[in-house]
């Protein structure tokens, strides 16, 4: 009695299940899950009559048929449609469309690469004319005088030249901006020969125009200086008034322009007093 009970249980659990697959798409799969059902049921009846027939072995059967039906011929269709979404892939339209994506950033890059390469060599030269400065103030404070300019790009100073190659083998530094072409260099030429115990009343005189400096800045010559650091720029040449031969420079102050990209660096003859010892006389 408990046996049929219990089959007669299963066959009920079984028929729900059939119930369900005949509400999705009809598939072979669920002929032998009905029919099972219809096994176990009449099993049951069996055990309930007192049947001779064995009914631990057909509804046993008739569960296993279930089992090894497919999971009621459900599973396989929804994996089916899984696996088939899975390969699909990208279409052509999302394939153009990534492309054309791609496309636009490397055309963006190709314009804004010169420019930043162009912005870093410009900032580049400034600290290396900069850098240049500082070395010559230092060199003047350390001998009481400027020195002259060179003739050559190795770089050593050549005696009574003004205006002319930096003479950063005489100071110790390294001579070329950022385009690797040798700085220029211009010194007033009253202080080439000053000491530390000259140079002060020297660079008074100068800035009260006793004697006239014959070194300036400025299209008017208004800024008077004692030195010119000047990088030729990107075009790699001397832009006017700047040469290698005048002691007339541009205004070390104002931005580059297509038609001056010079950059200069300078000390006034009055910066120069005040980075001076104060012990100096």
């Amino acid at each position: 009695m408990i046996k049929a009970i219990s089959y007669a249980t299963q066959a009920q659990s079984v028929a729900q299940s059939t119930v369900v697959n005949q509400q999705l798409p009809q598939s072979k799969s669920k002929q032998p899950t009905t029919t099972a059902a219809i096994q176990i049921s009449n099993a049951a009846k069996a055990v309930l009559k007192g049947s001779s027939e064995t009914p631990d072995e057909t509804p046993t059967k008739a569960l296993e048929s279930v089992r090894m039906d497919g999971n009621l011929g459900h599973d396989n269709n929804t994996s089916t449609l899984f696996n088939s979404s899975l390969r699909r892939g990208f279409t052509l339209i999302e394939l153009a469309f990534v492309l054309v994506i791609i496309g636009l950033i490397i055309s963006a890059g190709a314009v804004l690469l010169p420019m930043l390469v162009n912005q870093s060599k410009f900032k580049q030269n400034q600290i290396f004319v900069n850098d240049a400065k500082a070395s010559i103030i230092g060199y003047v404070i350390a001998t009481g005088k400027l020195p002259y300019a060179s003739n050559n790009i190795n770089g050593v100073a050549t005696d009574g030249l003004l205006t002319g190659y930096l003479p950063w083998a005489t100071l110790g530094i390294p001579g070329n901006d950022a385009y690797m072409n040798t700085m220029v260099y211009a010194v007033e030429s009253h202080l080439t020969s000053t000491t530390p115990t000259t140079i002060k009343t020297i660079l008074t005189g100068l800035i009260n125009n006793t004697p006239p400096p014959d070194l300036s800045c400025n299209p008017n010559g208004n800024l008077k200086v004692a030195f010119v650091v000047l990088s030729k720029g990107e075009n790699r040449q001397l832009d006017p008034p700047n040469s290698m031969t005048g002691n007339l420079f541009s205004d070390p102050y104002a931005a580059p322009t297509p038609a001056n990209d010079d950059i200069l660096a300078v000390e006034p003859l009055t910066k120069l007093m005040t980075d001076l010892p104060s012990t100096w006389q």
